[in-house]
């Protein structure tokens, strides 16, 4: 048996047989493609934005002082003047982020904690 896949092309001998046409989906018709690009570089940015503004806010919640506070590439930098402050904003800032991974480093006088993210959580 013949089956048409357009109703107005069914010849009317195929009607009275009751072949009907057959709906075809999309991939039997030619279908559809789609292409999605991610401009990775900019979500990863946006991302540390929301970091670093989340950071600056448990900090400051958690009455933990700090000498300023920055976004710079692909991670961001906490800067201390002393050792026991940057101990508790680590403590504290890996107890609400799972995704971070942190860096203890020394600029001159200040301390610094450098926060980035895990590399499982960049793919995520």
């Amino acid at each position: 048996m013949v089956t048409v896949n357009l109703a107005k092309n069914t010849p009317l001998w195929m009607q009275t047989l009751h072949a009907l046409p057959m709906n075809l989906g999309l991939d039997l018709r030619g279908g559809v493609h789609f292409l999605l690009q991610v401009d990775t570089k900019a979500t990863l940015g946006t991302r540390m934005k929301g970091i670093e503004a989340s950071v600056r806010t448990l900090l400051r919640e958690q009455n933990v002082r700090h000498a300023g506070i920055d976004r710079i590439g692909d991670h961001v930098e906490m800067r201390f003047r002393d050792t026991a402050a940057r101990s508790q904003a680590r403590s504290v800032l890996a107890s609400q982020n799972a995704d971070l991974a942190f860096t203890e480093a020394a600029d001159g006088t200040d301390l610094k904690l450098i926060a980035t993210l895990k590399p499982d959580a960049c793919s995520a």
